[in-house]
């Protein structure tokens, strides 16, 4: 018959040996689970404190100073002036420049085969523009032609009209004369840049004619005065 002594440390080995397997269960074969700050509670989701970068995107579209899209600026050097114009329009200014020669000076925008044209031809008179009842542009005297009906396009302080119905030039070209209001109120064909026309095939497209009138309208220069008369 064991002893009293022997029963007891039977029984404290036991309850040592339930005691280590209890915490062997607990912190090994269990599974370790996630502490509450690092999951966002409401969706359990995990969370993070690093800052997110942000990447910018660059802003589409050729702009000028102005912020207009798709717009371009030229500015000549001598003489001085400014046109905005499309971007889609293919500008030629190998001759616009003043190197001592004072006159065939050309700034020319073309897109599909309708021109702007700014130039300096050898010799023109301030040819009066009025504007009447005939159904196309007439030479009704020296120095003075009528047209019927026109557009006008205002750039800045200046007030320009080109006529609705062109005149035939070279080429059979479509002509439309530009004339610019002066100090005296009357409209003519100078302008501070010499002669301004738009140029058409037969097919006239009505609204590149509107583009045109649009790169007219971003025109700017000093005034020119000839004659005590300001253009």
């Amino acid at each position: 018959m064991e002893s009293s002594s022997g029963r007891f440390w039977m029984i404290t080995t036991f309850i040592l040996l339930v005691v280590v397997l209890a915490g062997l269960w607990m912190f090994v074969l269990n599974p370790r689970t996630t502490t509450p700050s690092s999951v966002n509670r409401e969706k359990g989701t995990p969370t993070s404190t690093a800052k997110k970068s942000v990447t910018k995107e660059a802003t589409p579209g050729d702009e000028t100073k102005s912020g207009t899209p798709g717009i371009k600026s030229y500015t000549n050097a001598k003489p001085v002036y400014t046109f905005l114009y499309p971007q889609d329009w293919k500008i030629d200014s190998t001759k616009a420049v003043d190197k001592g020669q004072g006159e065939m000076l050309e700034l020319t925008f073309e897109k599909k085969s309708h021109t702007f044209r700014a130039y300096q031809p050898p010799a023109y008179g301030g040819m009066k523009c009025e504007y009447g009842t005939v159904a196309t542009p007439t030479e009704t005297e020296i120095g003075r032609t009528v047209f019927a009906k026109y557009v006008e396009v205002k750039a800045g302080m200046r007030v320009f009209r080109r006529p609705t119905e062109p005149r035939v030039g070279s080429d059979n070209k479509q002509v439309f004369d530009v004339c610019q209001k002066n100090s005296k109120g009357d409209f003519t064909i100078t302008t501070p840049v010499g002669l301004i026309t738009y140029e058409a095939p037969a097919t006239i497209d009505e609204a590149l004619l509107k583009e045109m009138d649009t790169i007219l309208s971003g025109f700017s220069a000093k005034e020119v005065t000839t004659d005590g008369i300001t253009y």
